[in-house]
């Protein structure tokens, strides 16, 4: 086992509190920093606490960075027209034009997603995905109309293939999301 929690052993509930915990600290980092608690848009600062407490709980947990989709129709619903995902699709290149917008203490991100990674148990771990109804409509400006993601996605490739998701991390995104995350928090992952 090498000091790492398989995640076989990890029930539902476990899940849940993780959940939780993570939710609460991203809320408590926005409030103390004087940001809204609206905790949609904040991909960076859940895979942050979720990687922090993912390793107190024996974890090796890492940040990833890169593309995401979820879909946003039910197969039913795909009228072989519509958008039938939302998500971020990174796209290094978008570093030679992209301008960082910095404030006190958030950056303004290009369109990239940040998640956890368990690399010896094969999962990934996304904490925000709950988020993903409110960003479909205020980025793209389309309704959710299909099932809403879960609260949260902790699973490996087949769960991906069954929710119908996609995660493609990628290193440069990664390296960008590790900077952003130390120039927000304050520290290193």
């Amino acid at each position: 086992m090498n000091g790492t929690i398989q995640t076989e052993s990890i029930s539902d509930m476990m899940k849940q509190k993780a959940f939780r915990i993570v939710q609460d600290d991203v809320r408590e980092w926005l409030h103390d920093h004087g940001e809204h608690e609206n905790t949609t848009g904040a991909c960076a600062l859940f895979a942050f606490f979720g990687v922090k407490h993912l390793r107190s709980q024996g974890f090796r947990a890492l940040i990833q960075a890169g593309s995401c989709l979820w879909p946003r129709v039910n197969v039913e619903q795909d009228d072989g027209v519509m958008n039938t995902h939302f998500g971020y699709e990174w796209d290094s290149s978008c570093l030679k034009t992209w301008k960082p917008v910095f404030d006190e203490n958030r950056i303004r991100m290009p369109e990239i997603h940040v998640w956890c990674a368990l690399p010896d148990e094969g999962q990934i771990v996304d904490f925000s995905v709950h988020c993903f109804p409110e960003q479909c409509e205020r980025r793209a400006g389309e309704k959710w109309i299909g099932s809403k993601p879960p609260d949260f996605f902790w699973g490996g490739h087949e769960e991906c293939l069954a929710h119908r998701c996609r995660y493609t991390p990628d290193y440069v995104a990664i390296r960008w999301a590790l900077s952003a995350i130390e120039f927000m928090t304050g520290e290193p992952t």
